[in-house]
């Protein structure tokens, strides 16, 4: 785990030193982190994965975003928006129980926030309509 901690700190890094073009989905979703306020490398490591985990689950491999959203949490446990898409993608998969669990730790990190209120208030609602 943590050679792998390391390899993404790396990773964050050489990023930081070349141009990357945002993420068609991430575009959509308003950031867990101030804009003004710069990221740890930690901070920085999760929200990369975090990425990474939307591309997987755009692509319909939800157990795979699953494990790469749970990593990025792992990394840093205060990303509310790992947690909210592990929800979303829990979700998908029909686990509304575990689902439900990290929207509302997604709430708790991210409902602060305006940016994300109609976010979290969907998908509260599309959960309730499931079985827990």
């Amino acid at each position: 785990m943590n050679k792998q901690i390391g390899f993404f700190f790396i990773i964050v890094l050489m990023m930081g030193c070349a141009p990357h073009p945002k993420s068609k989905h991430s575009s959509s979703f308003p950031s867990s982190h101030s804009s003004s306020a710069p990221l740890t490398p930690a901070q920085s490591a999760s929200v990369a994965l975090v990425e990474q985990g939307r591309e997987a689950a755009l692509s319909g491999r939800y157990d795979q975003a699953a494990d790469i959203f749970q990593e990025a949490i792992s990394v840093d446990p205060s990303n509310g928006v790992a947690y909210y898409e592990l929800a979303v993608v829990r979700s998908r998969s029909g686990d509304y129980g575990d689902a439900w669990g990290f929207l509302e730790k997604a709430e708790s990190l991210l409902g602060h926030n305006p940016q994300w209120q109609d976010s979290l208030n969907a998908l509260r609602q599309e959960l309730s309509q499931k079985k827990p």
